[in-house]
This record gives C-alpha cells, sequence and structure tokens, in this order.
C-alpha cells in the first residue's frame, strides 16, 4: 500500500510540475525607468517614472520577460532621434511605485553626485516605453 501511495504521489507531482511549467508569462502593470550613458561622453541620460499597463512577468521567477527589449527601446531612441552611439542602456522596474521611486531618487542623487557628469532627463513627451506583447514564444511590439 504504501508503494502505491508513494507512486502515486510522485505522479501527481510531475504532472504539476509539467503544467507549471508550461504556462506562459502573465499580463501585469508594471513601473519603469530607464537610465542610458556611454563610456566615451559624459552625458547620461533618465527617463521619468512610466507605467507600462501591459507587461508580461514569467510565472517561476517573476521577473519582466523579455527586460532587454525595453533597453532596446531606449537604446535605439537615443540612436535614431538624439544621434547618440554607443550608449549602454538599463531599465529599472517595480510592481509598486513606491519602491520604484526609491530606486529612481538613488539612482538620480548618484549621478547628481559626480560633477564630470550631467544629468538629461527625458520626459514622457520624448520617450515613452512601449507595450511588448507575448505571442507564441517571442516578443513583439504591440
Amino acid at each position: 500500500m504504501n508503494k502505491v501511495k508513494i507512486i502515486s504521489l510522485l505522479v501527481f507531482m510531475t504532472c504539476a510540475w509539467v503544467v507549471r511549467a508550461e504556462q506562459k508569462p502573465k499580463s501585469d502593470r508594471v513601473y519603469m525607468f530607464g537610465v542610458s550613458a556611454s563610456f566615451t561622453d559624459s552625458v547620461v541620460y533618465i527617463t521619468d517614472l512610466q507605467v507600462v499597463d501591459t507587461a508580461y512577468f514569467l510565472p517561476k521567477s517573476g521577473y519582466l520577460a523579455e527586460r532587454t527589449l525595453y533597453s532596446s527601446q531606449l537604446q535605439l531612441f537615443l540612436e535614431e532621434q538624439c544621434g547618440q552611439t554607443n550608449q549602454t542602456s538599463a531599465v529599472f522596474y517595480h510592481r509598486k511605485r513606491k519602491k520604484l521611486e526609491r530606486i529612481y531618487l538613488s539612482v538620480k542623487k548618484k549621478y547628481a553626485k559626480d560633477k564630470a557628469v550631467v544629468v538629461q532627463p527625458l520626459g514622457t513627451d520624448r520617450f515613452r516605453f512601449q507595450s511588448e506583447m507575448y505571442n507564441t514564444g517571442q516578443m513583439v511590439k504591440e
């Protein structure tokens, strides 16, 4: 009888693991901002805190799916609109606005301390992150 219980428990756990592994990312609202800097230039670009209504999170880890696409949006904007090449862009995000505001102020303060760096704000009137839509394993712009 114990063998039957153990085998049925193993089968149940395996099925639950397979179902969970096949889950697609879930959509949720996220707050984010971006920072872009170059090692050859003293200007650092920082976006406003923005809301992206439809962002996808990986079910197991809770990480933002395809985070690199959001930083690529900022990098492409700076290359095309501002003529800035060799930029390194990063995106900070959180589901809670208050927590991201603390990170935002910390990043701005860090760059403001360095007198050799010029912080160039990018308002939402100039740059806005666009939602990425999950589609059969690949992220595409809406």
